[in-house]
C-alpha cells in the first residue's frame, strides 16, 4: 500500500515538471531590455493574438520598454491608436511576464493555470517571443485540461524593404525603407501592402489603393474586407456584396447577407428571402424563400421553406413542391430515427409529413408509405406499390 501511495504522489507531483517547455537558448544575448524597442509586423494578426490584442487593423505593434519591469504597446485600431501596459521583468537576454500564474499543489490534487511570455530577440535580431500557456488539473492518477506553447519571430519594421504606413498631422500614406514619401499622407487608416494593394480609409469611407496610390475599389464603402486571396467584401448603406482586387463587381453591394458555401455557391438574402447565386455572381436560384438549405458537395439536394410550408429543390429546379408540414432538413441513408434497422439503408430518404400523415420522399421527388415492424429487429418496411410523385399528393 505503500509503494502504491509513494508511486501516485510521483506521478501527481512530478507531472508539472515534466512539461515540455521550449528552451531559451532560441534567444540572442542583449544587454538592456529596451534594445528590443522599436514596431514590428503584425501579419496574419498573430502577434495581436499572443497579447490579446483584439483589433483587426493593428497591421503592426509597437514596443516600448520603460526600465526592467514595463512594457508598454502600442497598435492601431478602427478608431485611433490604443495602448495597453504590462508588468514583468528582465532576466538573461529576455523580458518574462505572466498573465496568469497560480499553482496549487496539495496531496493527490493539483492545479495548474498559468500564461506567459518571453520577448528577446533572435539571430537575425527579429523580436522573438516564447509563448506558454496550461490549464491543468490532477485529482488523483486523473488530469484534466490542456496545454500549449510556440515560438514566433517579428520583423521589425525598420529592415522591411516593402513600402510601409508613415504617418503626418494624424494622416497615413506610405514611405520606402530609404523613408522617401511614396504616396503622401491623406488617409485616416491603411494597412500594410498585400499582393500590391492596400485597404486605407478616408472620412469614414473605405477602399483600395495599388502601390501608385490610385484607387482600384474606390473610397465609398462602409466596410471593405478580404473574403479571401483576391475576393472583398463590402459594405455600402447597409448591403452586401464581393468585389476582385482590381474593383471588378462579382456580386454588387444590394443584399442584405451574402455567404460563401464549400462549394463555391454564393447564398443571398435579400428583403428577409433567400437564394443562391453561381460563383461568379450569376443568378441561379432566385430570392423568394423563407429558408433554403446550404448546397455542399455531398448535398446537392437542400429543403427549402416557402409560405409556411417544405419542399425540396436542386440548382437546376423543384423536386419537390412546398407542401410539407414537418421536412427532415436533408437526404440520409441512416434511418435510425424512424426504426432501429433499415432494410433501404442504400437508398436515401427524407422524412416528410403531409396532411397529418408521415411519408418518406425520395431524391427523385416521389413519395412513400412506410412502417416500422413490430418483429425484434424493428426493420424500415417501405411500401414501393404506393409510390407517388409528390406533386400528385395535392
Amino acid at each position: 500500500m505503500k509503494k502504491i501511495l509513494l508511486f501516485l504522489c510521483v506521478i501527481i507531483f512530478s507531472t508539472p515538471c515534466f512539461t515540455q517547455k521550449i528552451s531559451t537558448k532560441s534567444f540572442s544575448p542583449i544587454s538592456n531590455v529596451v534594445e528590443l524597442n522599436g514596431t514590428y509586423l503584425n501579419k496574419d494578426k498573430r502577434l495581436s493574438r499572443l497579447f490579446s490584442i483584439d483589433s483587426d487593423f493593428a497591421h503592426f505593434i509597437n514596443f516600448e520598454f520603460n526600465g526592467k519591469d514595463s512594457l508598454k504597446l502600442t497598435y492601431q485600431t478602427s478608431s485611433g491608436l490604443e495602448t495597453v501596459s504590462y508588468k514583468g521583468k528582465f532576466k538573461k537576454n529576455y523580458f518574462e511576464i505572466y498573465f496568469a500564474k497560480k499553482q496549487i499543489p496539495i496531496p493527490f490534487f493539483w492545479i495548474e493555470d498559468i500564461s506567459r511570455a518571453r520577448i528577446g530577440r533572435n539571430t537575425e535580431s527579429d523580436l522573438l517571443v516564447q509563448y506558454y500557456d496550461s490549464h491543468m488539473g490532477w485529482v488523483l492518477i486523473l488530469m484534466g485540461g490542456g496545454s500549449g506553447e510556440g515560438e514566433y519571430s517579428f520583423q521589425n519594421i525598420r529592415v522591411y524593404e516593402e513600402l510601409r504606413p508613415y504617418m503626418l498631422d494624424n494622416k497615413w500614406g506610405f514611405v520606402d525603407s530609404l523613408h522617401n514619401v511614396i504616396i503622401k499622407p491623406q488617409y485616416d487608416f491603411v494597412s500594410f501592402f498585400e499582393d500590391s494593394v492596400s485597404i486605407v480609409k478616408r472620412n469614414d469611407k473605405w477602399g483600395l489603393i495599388n502601390k501608385n496610390g490610385m484607387e482600384q475599389i474606390p473610397i465609398k464603402y462602409d466596410t471593405v474586407f478580404f473574403y479571401s486571396k483576391d475576393i472583398l467584401k463590402v459594405i455600402l448603406h447597409g448591403k452586401k456584396g464581393y468585389l476582385t482586387k482590381s474593383g471588378n463587381e462579382i456580386v454588387p453591394p444590394i443584399y442584405d447577407e451574402i455567404y460563401h458555401t464549400s462549394n463555391n455557391l454564393i447564398k443571398i438574402v435579400l428583403k428577409g428571402k433567400e437564394g443562391y447565386l453561381d460563383e461568379n455572381g450569376n443568378d441561379l436560384i432566385p430570392p423568394v424563400y423563407e429558408r433554403i438549405g446550404y448546397f455542399t458537395n455531398s448535398d446537392s439536394i437542400v429543403r427549402f421553406s416557402q409560405n409556411g410550408k417544405y419542399g425540396y429543390r436542386t440548382t437546376t429546379g423543384i423536386v419537390c413542391p412546398p407542401i410539407f408540414s414537418i421536412a427532415s432538413d436533408k437526404f440520409s441513408a441512416d434511418l435510425k430515427d424512424i426504426c432501429e434497422f433499415s432494410k433501404n439503408n442504400k437508398t436515401p430518404y427524407a422524412k416528410v409529413k403531409y396532411k397529418g400523415e408521415d411519408y418518406l420522399v425520395d431524391e427523385e421527388g416521389y413519395v412513400y408509405r412506410y412502417k416500422c415492424s413490430r418483429t425484434v429487429r424493428k426493420e424500415l418496411i417501405v411500401y414501393e406499390e404506393s409510390k407517388i410523385k409528390a406533386i400528385d399528393l395535392k
